[in-house]
């Protein structure tokens, strides 16, 4: 499951049925860091440059599959599962942590 952040656009969810593995993706270079940070503030939380909390809430906005109930099933197993490694945060609102991939080349093509 990858956030997906372009340039001038909302986050969208893509792969959202890949619940192996969990990231955010901007296509815009790190200098933009601080904007974005403001921009994303609700939906994503970020730990610095490379690590971001994800609000669960947020996840279900952000996918067309959210009204599928063995979907949600799986993103509740997932959080579970991802729960006994920290990678879980309950305050505010249940976060997932993710690793933040900057894809500036992306953003230049686009």
């Amino acid at each position: 499951m990858i956030v997906f952040v372009g340039e001038q656009s909302a986050p969208q969810l893509m792969e959202p049925n890949d619940f192996g593995k969990f990231s955010v993706k901007i296509a815009a270079a790190k200098d933009r860091f601080e904007e974005l940070r403001k921009l994303l503030l609700g939906a994503v939380e970020f730990d610095g440059e490379s690590i971001a909390w994800v609000c669960a809430d947020k996840l279900l906005e952000m996918s067309s599959v959210a009204s599928d109930a063995a979907w949600r099933g799986e993103l509740a197993r997932m959080i579970e599962k991802a729960r006994p490694h920290g990678w879980i945060r309950d305050d505010p609102k249940i976060a997932i942590k993710a690793h933040v991939v900057w894809d500036c080349a992306k953003s230049s093509r686009e």
